[in-house]
């Protein structure tokens, strides 16, 4: 194999990790959000971001809105955080179920 070739393996495995990488973020990105909306769910909305519309005016429901709405901010900016930190072999290797359980708990 030709240096050429070679560093064109290595390119495209590059790529490959890249995106792999990419892949798991994503992923564990898409199963925080599943959980914000299933948790939004059992108060009756139909998602979390559903909650932003109760709280611009006066209602029953602007202040269980508002506080979910902060706590989601604080989840992502955990997760956010968290992810930050890893290296890209790390990311890789996420175990999803730890992330969660290490994210803001809400509470009223």
């Amino acid at each position: 194999m030709s240096e050429i070739e070679q560093m064109e393996t290595l390119l495209e495995e590059a790529k490959a990790f890249e995106l792999a990488v990419n892949n798991k973020i994503i992923s564990t990105k898409q199963t925080i959000q599943k959980n914000l909306d299933n948790i939004a769910q059992s108060y009756g909305y139909d998602n979390i971001d559903s909650c932003a519309k109760y709280i611009g005016y006066p209602n029953k429901y602007q202040e269980q809105s508002l506080a979910l709405l902060i706590w989601t901010a604080k989840v992502w900016e955990a997760a956010e955080s968290y992810l930050g930190n890893l290296r890209p072999k790390e990311i890789l290797n996420i175990d999803e179920s730890r992330i969660m359980s290490g994210l803001p708990r809400l509470s009223f």
